[in-house]
């Protein structure tokens, strides 16, 4: 179990609170979903929960011990950070093995955790292969089994999606519900690919400037909010009064809707094609940006 009780955090160089005040209980055994824009205090959360950072004010207890950011993690804990590291001269094994080394494997019982955490992952082509000539995608998922492989207590993994194809992206959620069965640890999973992880998770914690704004299962908070569907519009300018529409990049246009509106935002993409846009889309609106739609029409 993961207590987070009043947690406060400040960097020096900002006037700004990272996080304020934030109380939440995380059982152990589950997967949690760390959501939020950029900005919103979730990398700031993932350091403080694995001891890189210290809070301004407040405490965190992992499984019934205080973290006193101090030296050592009381707790053994696996994680994935935002950035990868640079590990020169190491191959993927040589990672792998030092990390089982330092939580206490030796001999046969380090060659089975390396080879399980390996098969799980489908990273055997790795093991050779220097780190710093991994793509992205590659040095990521090498990560993500060193995380693994000791078995950890408490997992913060931060996108650790990020860079991986479709292919591996699947085979690595699927690899975590597996991992999950056998090891029962609490994770907790920042990531934006919410769609494909929500196989993964039991629930989701929103985050919005420091604050939680939501939390519950993936169909609570679904239902909880009105459902709603993103309208993008790629032209030099909009044809018609663009007053709910926001510019959510050079030439790109995009508006919230809710299924009810989706006849009359129709007609107004007819406008924008007649009338030489590059390109219309609608798509379902991200759990994200239901949320935060919500909260904004309630200012």
């Amino acid at each position: 179990m993961v207590v987070v009780d009043k947690l406060w955090k400040i960097y020096r160089h900002s006037k700004e609170f990272a996080l304020k005040g934030i109380s939440i209980t995380l059982p152990g055994g589950q997967n949690y979903g760390l959501l939020g824009p950029n900005g919103s205090g979730k990398t700031t959360l993932s350091r403080l929960l694995v001891g890189l950072l210290r809070p301004t004010k407040g405490r965190i207890i992992v499984n019934g011990v205080l973290l006193n950011n101090t030296g050592r993690h009381p707790v053994p804990v696996g994680y994935v950070p935002q950035v990868v590291p640079y590990f020169p001269g190491l191959t993927g094994r040589d990672l792998l093995e030092f990390a089982l080394t330092a939580h206490g494997f030796r001999g046969p019982a380090l060659r089975r955790a390396r080879e399980e955490v390996v098969e799980l992952l489908g990273i055997g082509a790795l093991q050779q292969k220097l780190i710093w000539h991994m793509s992205g995608g590659e040095a990521r998922i090498t990560l993500v089994a060193t995380a693994l492989a000791f078995r950890p207590p408490l997992l913060v993994l931060d996108e650790p999606s990020a860079g991986l194809d479709a292919l591996n992206r699947q085979r690595l959620w699927e690899s975590l519900t597996h991992y999950k069965k056998n090891y029962h640890p609490t994770m907790l999973l920042v990531t934006h690919d919410i769609q494909e992880a929500e196989t993964v998770l039991d629930e989701a914690l929103i985050l919005s400037e420091g604050e939680l704004v939501a939390r519950g299962t993936i169909p609570e908070l679904r239902r909880r909010h009105s459902p709603m569907l993103v309208c993008t519009v790629v032209a030099d300018h909009l044809p018609f009064h663009a007053t709910e529409w926001r510019e959510a990049g050079p030439g790109r246009f995009q508006r919230l809707v809710t299924p009810e509106q989706v006849p009359a935002v129709m007609d107004e993409l007819k406008k924008a094609l007649g009338t030489g846009a590059a390109e219309v889309s609608v798509r379902a609106a991200t759990l994200e940006e239901i949320v935060f739609s919500s909260m904004e029409q309630q200012v």
